[in-house]
């Protein structure tokens, strides 16, 4: 029997081109290839990281709110006021979820009827689109030496959203 699927959300959506990659890269790595991985998006030096050992530990483990335990999102959000100076609400600016992708795509189900456009400016990232369409939205590229300006020409009353991706990925420029 073929694996489930629905048909009108998963037509023309592929493995993305990085998550192929990536795969490729670790399982090199764990053959004992020294492979240097290029391809993500992630700062390869230590990035400081918010101690969580005042968190509850017997709950960290489990289910908990469904916008993250309220603890850890005061930790996070007391994390970033100390780091930027922004204030930041945690019960209303902070959720947890379990990665940028995940949080990009429940927003955009969020707010997309079938139909509605995403402005997406390039260069991209390559899930961008595939999220935008698994939300039932059609994505609308812009080229990438589009001004703020020349962004309007693209919009239309379908528009719903405008992914501001900064830096403008893969190009790391602002």
């Amino acid at each position: 029997m073929p694996p489930f699927r629905h048909a009108s959300l998963l037509d023309g959506i592929q493995e993305a081109s990085s998550i192929k990659l990536n795969n490729k890269i670790y399982e090199m790595q764990a053959s004992g290839n020294d492979v240097i991985t290029l391809s993500l998006g992630e700062a390869f030096f230590d990035i400081p990281v918010p101690s969580f050992e005042d968190l509850p530990a017997a709950k960290i483990h489990h289910y908990s709110h469904s916008r993250g335990l309220p603890s850890l999102r005061e930790k996070l959000s007391g994390y970033h006021r100390a780091a930027s100076g922004a204030p930041v609400d945690p019960e209303h600016e902070v959720m947890v979820t379990a990665g940028s992708k995940m949080a990009i795509f429940m927003a955009l189900a969020a707010i997309l009827e079938p139909g509605d456009e995403v402005i997406i400016p390039e260069p991209l990232w390559v899930s961008y689109p595939d999220q935008v369409r698994l939300a039932r939205g059609v994505p609308v590229t812009t080229p990438w030496q589009c001004t703020v300006e020349e962004l309007a020409t693209y919009v239309t009353p379908r528009t719903r959203a405008v992914v501001v991706n900064n830096p403008r990925n893969p190009s790391g420029a602002g």
